[in-house]
């Protein structure tokens, strides 16, 4: 309930909510994070295996995010060798490895 209080030349309402569990939310928070990437990963691998020549600007665009992003997570996929490039930078093609 809203309390109002007398304040300088005026008035102010103070509104009492409830106290926030900061464990649950940094565990959703990490529990949304983890579900994003693995999503995210399975959406640019069935990409690359309907496109193996697709940029990942058009794969940006697809899934509604930066290219920047794109790069950041396809980066981390090379890492650990889940995909891989082959060829040159213009006409190469991505390889799927797991």
């Amino acid at each position: 309930m809203p309390l109002m209080e007398n304040f300088q030349h005026g008035f102010r309402v103070v509104v009492y909510g409830q106290p926030l569990d900061k464990k649950n939310v940094v565990e959703n928070v990490v529990e949304n994070v983890v579900e994003n990437v693995v999503e995210n990963e399975a959406v640019i691998k069935s990409m690359i295996a309907t496109d193996p020549k697709i940029s990942a600007q058009k794969m940006a665009s697809k899934l509604n995010m930066t290219t920047r992003n794109v790069q950041r997570i396809m980066s981390k996929m090379q890492l650990n060798n889940t995909i891989k490039r082959s060829g040159p930078a213009k006409g190469g093609y991505w390889e799927i490895l797991k």
